[in-house]
């Protein structure tokens, strides 16, 4: 009587398991996703680009090393949605790398902020998933920098329309 209790107890988990089994490869079957995932490989940076390759290889959103934005001396058009004021440690005012003055003379940075944003407004460059133009400026500062000079790169930066601003400070300790 046991063995025949033991045998009904294997058949029936045998059964189930087999249930199991076919249902999951049903819905797997069933259930394949309807879209795929893009993965975007980036091409490999040469230093050798012409200009016109560096610019087009950069305004894909390709890695660009630092020290080949600072060697090359071209303007770099605005590809990323968020602005970049520097005040480097020698007073001048860098906006996404380039040179704008320096902090006795903050127009040149006044105009291209200005210029920046009314292009974004005539252009429609929004931020994402909204209906906000994309006025967002970092301003970044060393700790070295006196508070008022980061104060009057501030107030330049509001009076061009910039909004939100965000204050990033370099060097901080650990």
């Amino acid at each position: 009587m046991k063995k025949v209790l033991h045998i009904q107890t294997i058949l029936i988990f045998t059964a189930t398991l087999a249930v199991g089994i076919y249902f999951a490869y049903w819905y797997i079957s069933q259930h394949q996703p309807e879209s795929a995932f893009v993965v975007k490989i980036p091409k490999v940076f040469n230093p050798n680009f012409t200009d016109n390759e560096f610019l087009r290889y950069f305004s894909e959103g390709n890695y660009v090393p630092l020290e080949e934005l600072q060697n090359r001396n071209i303007p770099l058009p605005n590809v990323c949605g968020t602005l970049v004021v520097s005040i480097e440690k020698n007073g001048k005012i860098k906006l996404n790398m380039q040179n704008y003055g320096d902090l006795s003379n903050l127009e040149p940075l006044k105009n291209e902020l200005n210029n920046v944003i009314k292009e974004r407004e005539e252009n429609k460059v929004y931020e994402p998933n909204s209906n906000k133009i994309v006025k967002t400026v970092v301003v970044k500062s060393n700790r070295s920098i006196k508070y008022g000079d980061v104060v009057k790169v501030i107030d330049a930066v509001k009076s061009s329309g910039a909004k939100p601003i965000v204050l990033q400070i370099d060097d901080l300790p650990n």
